[in-house]
């Protein structure tokens, strides 16, 4: 019998250094739909620019492209920083500013369209990586969203959790997100294992028990051996 299925679309904004982070979202966004989603006949669609937009030119510059290919209809933005900022493009000064800019002025004209997460990687960067010139435009952006724009933005490292809030209507889902590369499969095995090393520590145990019983009944032997020859054992003894 069909089914009614509730769809939520969620945007990924990063500069490149952050692909890690973009795989390991996929990810749980995957097994989400195949546990919770198909409980709840809700289906999350995460949009990238590496699986919805598509080779192509334009007339002023690439991130047109992008635009127009993931459009403007989606219900959570989810946006990552960590020591890159990005490229210029004709709007803004990289490609993930231009995408939170264009999110930004959409929930300025609905606030009940949208929900906006930023979050920035404070993972330590080497001096041999430190870009002074995008270190800054970093600082300005997460100053300006944050004093200007009310963006309540967090930060967050290899095992920080991503806590996702997608409001439509009087509905909320919340979903916490681990930044690990951890799947179902990953935590049915780790349980698994943790049962094997349970039992082998009690089978350890049952030996160790079995080995002292031995040796107090080899006690007992010697001192009824030596009572039953008429020789009371000291206390010492």
């Amino acid at each position: 019998m069909p089914s009614i299925i509730t769809k939520y679309k969620i945007f990924l904004a990063s500069p490149s250094d952050l692909q890690d982070e973009r795989t390991s979202i996929d990810e749980v966004i995957n097994e989400l739909n195949l546990t919770f989603g198909k409980q709840q006949d809700i289906h999350l669609e995460l949009l990238k620019w590496e699986t919805h937009s598509a080779p192509a030119i334009a007339i002023n510059h690439p991130q047109e492209i992008i635009n127009y290919d993931l459009g403007n209809d989606y219900d959570l933005f989810i946006g990552l920083i960590w020591k890159k900022f990005g490229t210029p493009t004709n709007e803004a000064d990289s490609g993930t500013e231009e995408e939170f800019l264009n999110a930004y002025n959409r929930f300025l004209e609905n606030p009940n369209s949208l929900q906006i997460l930023f979050y920035f990687n404070s993972k330590p960067v080497s001096i041999s990586e430190m870009n002074p010139e995008q270190l800054s435009k970093i600082q300005n952006f997460k100053s300006d969203i944050g004093k200007n724009k009310n963006v309540l933005h967090w930060e967050y490292q290899d095992t920080q959790q991503y806590k996702l809030t997608i409001t439509e209507a009087d509905e909320v889902l919340e979903v916490e997100i681990l930044d690990e590369e951890f799947g179902l499969i990953d935590y049915q095995e780790m349980i698994e294992d943790s049962f094997q090393e349970s039992t082998e520590s009690l089978s350890r145990i049952s030996d160790a028990t079995e080995w002292i019983g031995e040796q107090l009944n080899k006690k007992t032997a010697e001192i009824n051996m030596m009572t039953a020859n008429g020789n009371q054992p000291s206390r010492k003894t």
